[in-house]
């Protein structure tokens, strides 16, 4: 079984910080938040640059930024057919 997609990963973090952002309101949601990315990105290669990016963020536009970064850099490569 493969691991799930990068964009599943971070599309259920990212619900997951806007629930979170629902309960806890504000900074203290994004606070929340901190100590689940390493859980939803575990296994990725040289994932550590960005969980340490997404731990100190204070926005939710930082953290978007972010996820949109991590699309891009874990994408699978394409397929060139012949």
């Amino acid at each position: 079984m493969h691991p799930p997609a990068i964009e599943e990963r971070i599309e259920v973090s990212r619900t997951h910080l806007y629930k979170s952002l629902e309960w806890k309101e504000g900074r203290m949601g994004i606070l929340e938040m901190r100590k689940h990315y390493a859980n939803y990105f575990k296994g990725l290669p040289n994932v550590k640059e960005f969980r340490d990016r997404l731990v100190r963020l204070e926005s939710v536009e930082e953290i978007e930024v972010v996820f949109e970064e991590m699309k891009v850099r874990y994408a699978p490569a394409e397929v060139i057919l012949s």
